[in-house]
């Protein structure tokens, strides 16, 4: 009787840690807090140093989907040059 009561107590536990792992909550979107430079000045470098947090607090790291060419960004920093 001990052998079946601790093994349905293995059971539950095991069964609680396996539905929390199903259930974890969704990530969330990174949110951009600072206002790009949406001006240029020809012959002028332009950079904007991106800022921006994350609700679930994962690390950020920065990419350009889209840019012209010679533009890159800091993966790291997220400063467009």
């Amino acid at each position: 009787m001990k052998k079946i009561l601790i093994m349905l107590m293995v059971v539950a536990m095991a069964s609680f840690l396996f539905v929390g792992c199903l259930f974890a909550p969704p990530n969330q979107t990174p949110i951009i807090t600072s206002d790009p430079i949406t001006t240029a000045i020809v012959g002028v470098i332009y950079t904007y140093d991106v800022e921006a947090t994350d609700p679930d607090d994962d690390v950020l790291t920065y990419s350009l989907t889209v840019m012209p060419s010679g533009m890159t960004i800091g993966v790291d920093t997220g400063l467009i040059i």
